[in-house]
């Protein structure tokens, strides 16, 4: 009896150690990862500007939110540097080695989080635009997918057309039964060629659906219109306002500065033949060198990406103009094999040129919306 009163007390006590056991880092953050199940269902089709496409993007972003982060942590620090860095009364300071090491906490390292914050804050308005500019991509990606699509459909109507005259010339005695299978093959390979553009057009939708956080089979319908816009860009703001947004540039500016301080400071407390003085020297020739070299290339892609724009913009326009001309030709070939003055032949190859000439110029229009879309981002193609 006197077992089991002792066993049960022992019970009891290994119960109570086990509910008030403090609990450790391992059974406190324990995370389980659940594999999401596969959405097969079809979804409801969503219809999306592109202003629609952008404000849903930014809603959560995991890239904007871990920039917004970094940009708290930079301003804590820049907050908590400055308090140190008043601490260091320069009053007590006299001109000898011993102060170095402090003027070097007082002054380098407050121009170290000056330039940490800079380039946080630069990193998050580059972050934006790369998601906003990330979006406007996809969405015009969509809007050439769609305009292929229909471009697509509307060459395999032109080759079911010319199956049908074709036929119907072989029941009149005027071609051969190898002229109908030659149409055939034109419609076989049309039907082959918009199998491929509904793949793009998937693969287009399943792209924006995946940035904006939607189910993968979501159907999505970008109802701006692709047509072109003209701009002008004044290259002299825009080159302003662009080395201002680069990161890179902002960063080995930023390093120059450091290292300029840090020059200062051992110019100010060792003579020119002492080991520290001369590291400090190298250092700063070797930032500003590498700042002028970042200056130049920052300076060079946006110069690069204006002429581009003017560039796209030109091919555009002349592609445009290919596109009437193939209308017009397919139009006259037409009605020149109609009238059996040309041959089914003649007639194919109209019909390919003008299919050709309208997804190249909507390529083209494509290439010269992202570049005018780069200006406005400062993120230069």
């Amino acid at each position: 009896m006197k077992k089991k009163i002792l066993i049960a007390g022992i019970i009891c006590l290994l119960i109570t150690l086990v509910v008030t056991m403090p609990v450790t880092a391992d059974e406190k953050y324990q995370f389980n990862y659940e594999i999401p199940s596969v959405v097969t269902e079809p979804q409801a089709e969503i219809t999306l500007t592109l202003e629609e496409a952008k404000t849903m993007t930014l809603e959560g972003n995991p890239d904007l939110e871990l920039s917004d982060v970094g940009l708290d942590k930079a301003k804590f620090l820049d907050r908590k540097q400055k308090r140190d860095s008043d601490k260091i009364s320069t009053s007590a300071y006299s001109p000898y080695a011993s102060n170095y090491e402090r003027a070097l906490g007082k002054y380098v390292g407050k121009k170290a989080t000056e330039v940490g914050l800079q380039i946080a804050e630069a990193t998050y308005e580059l972050t934006e635009n790369a998601i906003m500019f990330g979006i406007q991509n996809n969405y015009y990606e969509l809007l050439k997918a769609q305009a292929s699509l229909e471009n697509a459909e509307n060459a395999l109507t032109r080759a079911q057309e010319q199956l049908r005259i074709t036929e119907s010339f072989l029941k009149a005695g005027m071609v051969s039964q190898g002229e109908v299978m030659g149409a055939e093959a034109l419609v076989a390979g049309k039907e082959a060629a918009l199998a491929g553009k509904r793949a793009s057009h998937q693969n287009a939708m399943m792209d924006i659906a995946a940035q904006l956080s939607l189910q993968l089979n979501t159907p999505v319908v970008a109802t701006d219109g692709f047509t072109h816009e003209p701009v002008t860009v004044d290259l002299d703001t825009a080159i302003a306002e662009g080395m201002s947004k680069d990161v890179a540039l902002l960063g080995s500016k930023g390093a120059y500065e450091i290292a300029m301080t840090g020059y200062a400071l051992a110019d100010a407390f060792y003579t020119t033949n002492t080991n520290i003085y001369k590291e400090q020297k190298y250092t700063m020739l070797e930032a500003k060198l590498q700042y002028e070299s970042q200056l130049q290339q920052s300076e060079q892609k946006i110069r690069s990406a204006y002429t581009n724009l003017a560039a796209t913009e030109e091919a555009y326009l002349s592609f445009e103009e290919n596109v009437k001309y193939s209308k017009e030709n397919y139009r006259v070939v037409k009605l020149r094999y109609q009238e059996g003055m040309a041959t089914r032949l003649e007639m194919e190859e109209a019909e390919g040129a003008l299919a050709e000439a309208e997804d190249a110029a909507t390529s083209m229009l494509l290439t010269y919306e992202l570049v005018k879309a780069s200006f406005a981002y400062s993120l230069f193609m």
